[in-house]
């Protein structure tokens, strides 16, 4: 990955902010390596908790790298051992990736082919492998010894002409590899990194989708418009993200949680607009494509780009995430309208309960469809098509959940729009469980997911 990639996640977890003090993760990053005795003393260590602060000594919510060590050695070294306190254990650890990161121990820049045929990744601080020429060696352990010398004293041009030379040695040494670094996947990476920002659209999204809900019926025509354009703009940015995304990882970008969001917010975008006629459906849309994309803000783990788990390398991967996707973009829409038709009757006069309603059938048709193809593809990777594991168990309820009200010319309940507005609210308890509880409170075969 680009060293800006690695950059804006190291800063991400040991600040909590891609920037520091106006500086960009690159410029940081690039102070530490170059200037650890300025740097060292710079209050850039989060601390979520008073605990870590009163052990070594700090009020505040940051702390120096030089505040967790005295003249006795390192003050957390006392509470780690029993591994225990989960605060301490996350202090510790961005203590020592920045650590690893002013010794130069974590820049594994330098690929080199291995004995056994296999290219690894060297930084100039490690031992020198057995079979590696002199002259490759002196290489690696000097080169950027000699660029961090040349930034320091100011000669700028000679520590670029540096790091152009590094970048040749990658790209010569990966090529007869036969592991070439693709210039387009790492161009697609930097620029899907300056532009893969979800708060702003976020915001946006829910702007404007609660305007349709707000505003009069008397100037809902021209809101249409500006929503329309709003949605349109943040679909082919979104659109973007996930081809950059595809092009980076070399897989669709379905394999993990803020990846299913993109697509959930995509889904709800290119729904919305094909049915703008439809305001309610239109701002519902609009909302839930904005809350899918906060919940992708939130998560750490939003720039990280991985290998595919090797259960997920299958061609079913995308077809049941796409089928299942669909099926919880059309339930959350009807959850909002259900929201709003309890919120707003008089606004709704019953339109906003028919509309949900008619969305739970086509969303029941692809859960079960997704759940199918899944069963399949369980088929193929662990021999046998079901388990009742937690996420299957949940996928099962929540399909039988919405099942409930297409039958309510039968169940007589659910003719009134503020029964079936309630009862589709409290039916979304099993999406959100299905898509958050199994992961973070039980553990099976879709730990992954």
């Amino acid at each position: 990955a680009p060293v800006q990639t690695m950059a804006r996640a190291i800063m991400t977890d040991v600040h909590g902010s891609e920037t520091y003090g106006g500086l960009s993760a690159e410029q940081v990053v690039l102070g530490w390596i170059t200037s650890y005795d300025r740097w060292k003393n710079e209050p850039m260590i989060l601390l979520k908790s008073g605990r870590v602060g009163d052990i070594i000594g700090v009020d505040g919510k940051y702390a120096a790298l030089a505040d967790f060590f005295d003249a006795n050695g390192y003050k957390l070294a006392p509470y780690i051992s029993d591994g225990l306190d989960a605060e301490i254990m996350a202090v510790d650890r961005r203590v020592q990736l920045l650590s690893s990161l002013a010794t130069g121990s974590l820049m594994r820049i330098y690929p080199y082919m291995s004995a056994n045929g296999r290219m690894e990744w060297l930084s100039w601080t490690d031992y020198r492998p057995s079979q590696m020429p002199l002259g490759q060696w002196q290489m690696v352990s000097t080169s950027m010894g000699e660029v961090i010398g040349d930034i320091y004293v100011g000669n700028y041009d000679k520590a670029r002409s540096g790091l152009l030379k590094i970048r040749r040695y990658q790209t010569d040494t990966a090529a007869e590899a036969h592991a070439p670094l693709s210039e387009i996947r790492f161009r697609s990476e930097i620029i899907y990194n300056s532009i893969s920002r979800m708060l702003p659209p976020a915001i946006l999204l829910l702007a404007a989708g609660l305007c349709m809900f707000l505003l009069p019926l008397s100037r809902v025509g021209a809101g249409r418009r500006v929503v329309s354009a709003v949605m349109a703009v943040v679909f082919v940015w979104l659109s973007a993200l996930i081809v950059l995304r595809w092009i980076i990882a070399g897989h669709w970008p379905l394999s993990n949680g803020p990846e299913s969001m993109q697509l959930m917010a995509w889904l709800s975008l290119g729904f919305g607009l094909s049915v703008m006629r439809r305001a309610e459906l239109a701002g519902a849309s609009a909302v839930v494509a904005s809350l899918t994309l906060f919940v992708a803000a939130m998560s750490g783990n939003a720039g990280v780009i991985s290998p595919l788990v090797p259960v997920l390398a299958s061609p079913l991967l995308s077809v049941h995430v796409l089928v299942i996707m669909a099926a919880y973009a059309l339930l959350s829409m009807a959850t909002v309208l259900s929201a709003a038709e309890l919120i707003r009757p008089s606004r709704s006069n019953g339109t906003f309960a028919c509309t949900a309603l008619m969305l739970v059938y086509p969303a029941v048709l692809l859960l079960a469809a997704g759940i199918f193809i899944g069963a399949i593809w369980a088929n193929q990777s662990w021999g046998r098509y079901w388990g009742w594991d937690p996420k299957e168990t949940w996928a099962l309820i929540t399909m039988l959940v919405y099942s409930v009200p297409l039958h309510w010319m039968k169940l007589g309940a659910f003719r009134s729009r503020r029964v079936l507005s309630a009862y589709l609210l409290c039916a979304f308890v099993s999406v959100l469980v299905t898509y958050f509880g199994v992961n973070f409170f039980m553990s099976g075969l879709h730990s992954y997911s």
